[in-house]
């Protein structure tokens, strides 16, 4: 999915993961962020792109630009690496005719990030607090085709990490 809608969304008063926006990522656009961010780790992804494909997790001192090719070609985000995904993984709050449904958690495999990995566990729970109110939020300031969005945790508070066309709502906590 085209993830550039995090903008507006952040524009519109939507928490969102601080993003830097970049053409093609460079070390001089990673060593910033990291500075930026003030965090030991970062995320490169395509602002275009699904299943996590292209995606780089970098440490701060432990990269070089020869990582960078395994990374998005163009236009990518450039966000700080949220612990709490390896762990408390992604939650998605899936919606019927603006009408929570059920809602999922995603945790990556143990000794991994990445909530989208195929192997990741699937779990059914109870809505986490506050997370009713940053999808509704998120929805109503979303173009009308975007219908799901995404969240992170490891910030304080909740905020969206992405919205993805299809039909429900998802969140990072």
């Amino acid at each position: 999915s085209q993830k550039s809608y995090l903008r507006a969304l952040g524009g519109a008063g939507v928490p969102v993961i601080p993003t830097i926006w970049v053409d093609r990522p460079g070390a001089l656009s990673i060593a910033r962020a990291f500075d930026r961010f003030e965090t030991t780790e970062l995320v490169v992804k395509p602002q275009v792109g699904a299943g996590s494909r292209a995606t780089l997790r970098l440490k701060r001192n432990r990269w070089s630009e020869a990582d960078l090719a395994l990374g998005p070609e163009s236009h990518a985000m450039v966000q700080p690496f949220l612990p709490a995904v390896e762990t408390e993984g992604e939650i998605a709050l899936i919606y019927f005719g603006g009408t929570l449904s059920h809602v999922i958690r995603k945790t990556p495999v143990p000794g991994g990030w990445l909530a989208n990995d195929l192997q990741a566990k699937l779990e059914e729970i109870a809505p986490p607090a506050g997370a009713e109110v940053l999808e509704m939020q998120a929805l109503e300031a979303a173009p009308p085709d975007l219908l799901r969005a995404h969240r992170s945790g490891a910030a304080p508070g909740p905020h969206l990490g992405r919205v993805i066309r299809g039909g429900a709502a998802r969140v990072q906590e």
